[in-house]
């Protein structure tokens, strides 16, 4: 198995950390959506090791706990308005066990 962190592939030189990014809301500042009026772009910086051995897994079981499968996407608007595929997240207490547990997994990410 290859070193995950700060390796090197075929004479490309790979750092230490992964990095995503993605934006939320309309990047039109001309003309303002009422309905949702921000624009926001957001960064999360792991550690490779880090993100292959304590993230990962962790959402990895968040999602097989509550979807029986790792493949959906969570998409905060969809989670928000309780659009397909977390229809079933109606029930407040539910939402709330879902946002907690997710929650919980971000608070974590933000310690390592």
């Amino acid at each position: 198995m290859s070193e995950i962190a700060g390796s090197e592939v075929q004479g490309v030189e790979y750092g230490d950390y992964i990095v995503f990014v993605d934006e939320s809301g309309d990047h039109n500042l001309e003309v303002v959506n009422p309905e949702y009026p921000v624009f926001v772009l957001a960064f999360c910086v792991f550690r490779k090791a880090d993100y292959v051995n304590i993230i990962c897994p962790r959402v990895q079981e968040f999602k097989l706990g509550w979807f029986g499968h790792d493949t959906c996407v969570l998409h905060e608007r969809e989670i928000r308005k309780d659009l397909p595929p977390f229809g079933f997240l109606k029930s407040k207490a539910l939402k709330g066990d879902f946002l907690n547990q997710l929650t919980a997994i971000m608070l974590i990410s933000a310690e390592s």
